[in-house]
């Protein structure tokens, strides 16, 4: 039987860091041909030794999603030459069938591409089916504060126009509610924006302010302001009836597409399916081990693989089921769990029902509008239940 596999490709180097971004990336002046053949080898000797070494089943590749960092900041060529490797290794006729993500910065799409005569036109060429563009906010106050480079709307309105020009039909836009300083009116005005761009997917993320970026440390020390709760929930409510109106349906707790568009990489993450991750500070999952590549990029190209763990239980298990909206299948779930911890399960599935958190049946259970709210809580108290059990049997 195959198994549903995704495949992340992560590129680590970007124009500017955003101040609240905790990925593993950095900036540089300048991306050179040199530099991306390099990086090159190593994301294609990684892939062959994941393949070879954790992956050797008859995997059913359904996607291949590069992130970053600023994944456009590499050329199409780059992109072209990756994708016909990918082929060579899995032996498949063709990619036309796998979703192929991109992620992109609006401002590397226009200016980067307008240096470097790179058009959108050619990264469809090489391959890309479907562009993440991360817009995040149209007001230039509230990319400052994010650490972000604005793109001015005339440029972004090209950036646009050059997308639909080059054939893509699959697009999702980033933006990001709970800005200190952040109104309605922003909020209007943005999806306003992007809804009328023929985009498929929104994510629709509330700002995070992750411990170890320099937002948190603005924030902490008070030299930046931080949305409250309340006003995140606030932003949250407001924007929802504007995007059902425009027939975006919610199949995620921050996700949002038209009927047929759920991000299929994603949709294995959360369904707990296995992926290969290759390239600095990339995980991977094969069902039984995790695997985490190095955070620093000379060990990287040494020596690829930094950590190798048993999967067993992991609080993972539970991120992406807490946060679909489909209903979840216990035995989704439960063949990850021994007899003792499926038991605690279910009974914390009793109490988050209790809650009005959830829709409990006989075989599964679906989160509520209420419960959406409370995802990530759900994640920690499930978690924190099970861990306490394994950690009472080990002892």
């Amino acid at each position: 039987m195959k198994s549903n596999t995704g495949l992340y490709v992560h590129i680590p180097y970007c124009v500017k860091k955003c101040s609240y971004c905790d990925f593993v990336s950095f900036p540089v002046d300048k991306i050179t041909k040199d530099s991306q053949q390099e990086y090159l080898k190593h994301l294609l000797r990684d892939l062959e030794y994941k393949k070879l070494n954790y992956f050797q089943y008859n995997i059913n590749l359904k996607s291949i999603f590069f992130g970053g960092g600023t994944p456009s900041l590499f050329s199409p060529d780059f992109y072209y030459v990756f994708l016909q490797e990918v082929k060579a290794i899995f032996n498949l006729k063709t990619l036309s069938d796998i979703e192929i993500s991109m992620e992109a910065n609006p401002e590397s799409l226009y200016e980067q591409a307008k240096k470097l005569n790179f058009s959108l036109k050619e990264y469809k060429q090489a391959g890309i089916n479907r562009l993440s563009i991360g817009v995040q906010s149209l007001n230039e106050k509230l990319l400052k504060y994010l650490g972000r480079l604005y793109i001015h709307k005339n440029s972004l309105e090209k950036v646009f126009d050059n997308t639909a020009a080059a054939g893509f039909t699959n697009i999702n836009v980033d933006l990001i509610y709970g800005i200190a300083g952040q109104t309605f009116q922003d909020i209007e005005q943005s999806l306003s924006y992007v809804l009328g761009k023929n985009i498929t997917h929104l994510s629709f993320y509330e700002l995070t302010v992750e411990k170890k970026t320099p937002l948190y440390k603005e924030t902490i020390n008070r030299k930046k302001p931080q949305a409250s709760n309340k006003r995140a929930l606030l932003h949250h409510n407001y924007f929802l009836p504007i995007l059902e109106k425009a027939k975006f349906e919610r199949y995620e707790v921050s996700n949002y597409c038209l009927s047929g568009f759920e991000c299929r990489h994603n949709m294995i993450y959360w369904s707990y399916n296995s992926y290969i991750g290759i390239g600095l500070s990339a995980h991977s999952f094969n069902g039984k081990i995790r695997i985490k590549n190095a955070d620093n990029i000379k060990k990287y190209e040494k020596e690829l693989t930094e950590e190798i763990s048993e999967a067993q239980y992991n609080p993972e298990l539970f991120i992406g089921f807490f946060r679909l909206l489909r209903p979840v299948f216990f035995k989704e779930i439960t063949e990850f769990l021994t007899i003792k911890e499926k038991s605690i399960f279910l009974k914390v599935l009793k109490t988050f029902q209790e809650r009005l958190w959830l829709n409990l049946s006989d075989n599964n259970f679906s989160i509520t509008k209420e419960g959406i709210l409370f995802s990530d809580s759900m994640v920690f108290e499930m978690s924190e239940a099970l861990s306490a059990s394994t950690n009472k049997t080990r002892s």
